[in-house]
């Protein structure tokens, strides 16, 4: 992916706020109705999805058994795993970041790029940066939402249901980067904690973890956690994770789930050779990890540096406020 690399963030807006509004969600969807003709096309495209799923699981990816010996070696009881996309830029502006700022977290990185010359730089980036890395099985699913949910599927099922010392499991998205401090002290002592992604159907309240930033607590799981499942869920109009709502999230207490606090917000970037700044929308995930929201696939992120625009961000973040 080319960049031009003379961009520099100009300003940062108040945090995006959402105002309650009938007949629409609290991040701003419109609600839809819930229809017959819905259900039964939407049922048909869930079957579909569960046979694919069936089939990607079964695939073999090579490297896995050594990929697990290394991963189980030290007896770590708390892993991360982020999903990788073809931008290795990405890889590495998250390794660089999480190194600094979550030291002693173990993290892996999970390859579903569809480029094998991204896939070659993100593997060099990992082997320095000494980060576990695994090439997933070729992944042909042609929507983004799809193929993220069977590489989610196929990690869950084929390493962590597979590493018996965790006790605690994270999935961050790749360019989803602590930009200050953290770790798992922060998390509250529940089950399933992440950001919350809400559905939009009249009259139910259907929700599920963002993929992006979700942790479990496995010792503390109701259901088996070979169950769980991270495919897209159409029917009550949530993606990417959505069918664990069905399976597990319509059931659970409160007590036993936690979303974690993110807010919207919007910078404006200057752009050489450009008169009119660019602006891009990003998240801030509890003050300490900065999404920038669509790097795989936003055209915008042709123009600018993200990891320059990520430290200006950090900076101006820490200056007193005038």
């Amino acid at each position: 992916m080319t960049k031009i690399n003379q961009s520099e963030l100009s300003s940062i807006s108040a945090p995006i706020e959402f105002i309650p509004k009938t007949g629409y969600n609290e991040i701003g969807a419109k609600l839809i109705k819930q229809t017959i003709t819905r259900r039964i096309y939407h049922s048909i495209k869930t079957l579909r999805n569960q046979v694919f799923k069936e089939i990607y699981l079964v695939k073999r990816a090579e490297g896995v058994d050594q990929f697990i010996h290394e991963l189980s070696k030290n007896g770590d009881t708390s892993l991360f795993l982020t999903i990788a996309f073809n931008t290795p830029s990405t890889i590495k502006l998250l390794l660089d970041h999480w190194n600094k700022n979550c030291p002693g977290l173990p993290i892996a990185v999970i390859d579903n790029s569809s480029n094998p010359e991204q896939a070659r730089k993100i593997r060099e980036i990992c082997i320095s940066s000494k980060i576990n890395y695994l090439k997933l099985p070729v992944n042909t699913a042609n929507h983004m939402c799809r193929s993220h949910s069977l590489a989610l599927n196929w990690t869950w099922q084929n390493i962590v249901c597979r590493l018996t010392a965790l006790k605690t499991v994270g999935y961050l998205d790749h360019d989803c980067i602590p930009i200050r401090p953290w770790d798992l002290s922060t998390k509250p002592d529940v089950f399933a904690y992440g950001v919350k992604n809400p559905g939009y159907i009249q009259g139910q309240s259907t929700w599920n973890l963002w993929p992006g930033f979700m942790i479990f607590d496995i010792g503390k799981c109701p259901i088996s956690k070979t169950k769980l499942d991270f495919t897209v869920n159409p029917l009550d109009t949530l993606d990417t994770g959505g069918m664990n709502w069905r399976l597990l999230y319509r059931y659970l207490d409160p007590k036993e789930y936690s979303f974690a606090k993110a807010k919207r917000i919007r910078f404006d970037c200057r752009v050489e050779d450009q008169s009119e700044p660019l602006t891009i929308e990003s998240e801030v995930i509890e003050d300490s990890f900065l999404h920038l929201l669509g790097v795989t696939h936003r055209r915008v992120w042709e123009q600018i540096d993200a990891e320059k625009i990520t430290a200006l961000f950090h900076s101006q973040q820490q200056q007193p406020a005038p």
